[in-house]
């Protein structure tokens, strides 16, 4: 399943784990937050919460709503956010375990899971099973 495709299903669904909610409205809230302000935390823009169909099919917006630098937001943004915070986290390392292109990337980019897989014990495979 690829990033368009959990943004548009995080966007149109509400679901719930443990009693707390993964809603999009919590991104949503995040981009309205930072457009009033003059300190932007992070570079969600109109186009990445407002999906029209062509913003829709742009893998690269969808990776940055599913971001380190969303999810790190949002876990500072409340207790009833905290779910969504997690989710985006986790999807974040899953694109980033799945997406290794070099022998040094991780390390030049300080992401331990763009490193490449060295052995089938690998403590990145517990992320998969989360999943």
């Amino acid at each position: 399943m690829g990033s368009r495709c959990i943004r548009c299903g995080l966007r149109k669904l509400e679901s719930e784990n443990n009693g707390k909610h993964i809603l999009w409205k919590h991104v949503v809230q995040l981009y309205n937050h930072d457009a009033e302000s003059e300190l932007r935390r992070t570079r969600l823009t109109g186009d990445h919460v407002y999906l029209t169909p062509h913003t829709a099919m742009n893998v690269k917006l969808a990776a940055q709503v599913l971001s380190y630098s969303v999810g790190s937001v949002l876990s500072h943004e409340g207790e009833d956010k905290q779910e969504t915070a997690k989710f985006i986290l986790l999807m974040d390392r899953f694109f980033d375990c799945m997406n290794t292109r070099s022998l040094t990337e991780g390390t030049h980019k300080r992401k331990p899971d763009l490193l490449p897989y060295e052995s089938v014990n690998d403590a990145r495979f517990k992320v998969h099973k989360d999943i």
